[in-house]
């Protein structure tokens, strides 16, 4: 029966072969072992984006700037409007 034989390297996987009755060999292929660290949130720029969805939603809040840049007829304030709506367009791939 063979044993186990190491390969060296970065992970040092280990390959297996097992003898069973049937007449194949099983092989198994080497296993790696890591752990994937999932990036937190900045707790400061989640309240920040939280503060902004809640100014979207009240009617008093981004509704009523775009509404007075409208009837100011506010070009600079509008042009940049059209830009950031065009860059969460992009984002959201709409």
């Amino acid at each position: 029966m063979l044993q186990d034989q190491s390969l060296e390297n970065d992970f040092n996987p280990k390959m297996e072969v097992v003898r069973n009755s049937n007449p194949r060999n099983t092989i198994q292929a080497p296993t790696m072992n890591y752990t994937v660290q999932v990036p937190q949130v900045n707790p400061v720029l989640k309240a920040e984006i939280e503060g902004f969805l809640e100014w979207i939603k009240i009617p008093s809040g981004l509704q009523a700037y775009i509404v007075n840049a409208l009837n100011a007829n506010d070009y600079k304030v509008i042009s940049q409007l059209a830009k950031i709506y065009q860059e969460l367009y992009d984002i959201c791939n709409y």
